[in-house]
């Protein structure tokens, strides 16, 4: 069995549901301050992305009931982690799937409680040196509350734990990932950040390109991403917090940025604290559609990229997209077997849309690297 860390709590982050009034403290968490001293040590974060993509490797792990029913699917689980990719790419970090789902059906673990389950899950369903993905139906805290999901401040277990209601919203699994590879929430531990950020190395999330933040939530935010609130800080200055930043309490829709300082600590906590997370199964290296039964390897890839068709799919037109939506590379599969040279290809995440004479499409994706 492997050791477990003494503090249960630490990095774990508690989002209330919202189907719930945000009237309640969002999260639990204990600092970390052994963490924190460390970012504050490493002030201003070094910059260490270089020119290689960085490939991050999970595992899915879903909890079903006994019957095989579940509010989550695992294509809207992929969905979401293709969101989670256009935020981290920024850092130079793609996060791939690396072993094939695990599919637990079972009513006990199926909604989740911290205190009967974490142990358990942990020694049961954990892959080594790959971001274990945790989704369950619900998850409450060792202090009974609901949960939207968890993840750990490094050095620690790689994992986040993630409730169904919470998986596909847009930014709560970046929220947990970012825990994960470094970033505290942007209030911090207190809101002694001031705003002329005087001291923004030393309170706050320890990063100052992000602004002072007193804790935002929906009563403060507006539903157009608007904050309302009228708090001031230690000197009279009245908060001017960004509603936007994913590790912030705003509202979950509103989440859909990080900070460049803030992707220098993904980045560094990687190099630094996870850089162990490499993918030694082979099942990572295809990605195969079965619609067309396309295949696509190496993946990811560098100057060269290989498909197969069965069938001898002729005249299949293939598209490949860039993360933003522009249609960088189109095509013709007139053979079962294709090479095409990617060396001049910008690094990063393609999408492809692989269309018959039949009509039928196949979609992926590919990784250049």
């Amino acid at each position: 069995m492997r050791l477990r860390l003494l503090n249960l709590l630490l990095g774990v982050c508690v989002v209330f549901s919202t189907a719930k009034a945000q009237t309640q403290n969002e999260c639990g968490t204990a600092d970390k301050q052994s963490w924190f001293n460390k970012l504050k040590s490493k002030h201003p974060i070094a910059d260490q992305r270089g020119g290689q993509l960085i490939i991050v490797p999970y595992q899915i792990h879903l909890f079903k009931a006994s019957n095989g029913s579940s509010n989550l699917t695992l294509s809207e689980i992929y969905t979401e982690i293709d969101s989670v990719n256009h935020f981290y790419a920024n850092a130079g970090i793609v996060f791939v799937e690396c072993i094939a789902p695990q599919i637990i059906n079972d009513d006990y673990y199926y909604d989740f409680d911290y205190n009967l389950h974490h142990t358990d899950v942990l020694n049961q369903f954990y892959s080594n040196n790959v971001v274990n993905m945790y989704f369950a139906n619900t998850v409450t805290s060792s202090g009974g509350s609901s949960l939207c999901g968890y993840s750990q401040y490094p050095p620690s277990e790689d994992y986040v734990m993630m409730a169904a209601n919470c998986a596909t919203n847009g930014s709560t699994l970046a929220h947990e990932l970012g825990h994960l590879f470094g970033l505290p929430h942007t209030h911090g531990g207190s809101a002694d950040e001031l705003v002329d950020g005087s001291n923004c190395a030393t309170e706050g999330d320890y990063i100052c390109d992000t602004p002072a933040d007193p804790t935002l939530s929906n009563s403060i935010v507006n539903s157009n991403c608007i904050y309302t609130g009228t708090a001031t800080d230690a000197n009279g200055m009245p908060y001017a917090p960004d509603p936007n930043n994913i590790m912030s309490y705003s509202r979950k829709n509103c989440r859909d940025y990080f900070s460049p300082m803030q992707y220098d600590v993904i980045n560094t906590t990687y190099n630094d604290f996870r850089n162990y997370l490499v993918c030694s199964f082979p099942t990572a290296t295809n990605e195969k559609n079965n619609k067309l039964d396309l295949i696509l390897f190496p993946n990811p890839g560098k100057d060269n990229l290989h498909l197969t068709l069965s069938n001898n799919q002729k005249n299949a037109t293939l598209l490949f997209y860039n993360s933003i939506g522009n249609l960088t590379y189109e095509t013709f599969c007139d053979d079962k077997f294709k090479t095409i040279n990617t060396a001049n290809w910008v690094n990063g995440i393609y999408f492809y849309k692989l269309i018959n004479v039949n009509g039928e499409e196949s979609n992926g994706k590919w990784i250049k690297n």
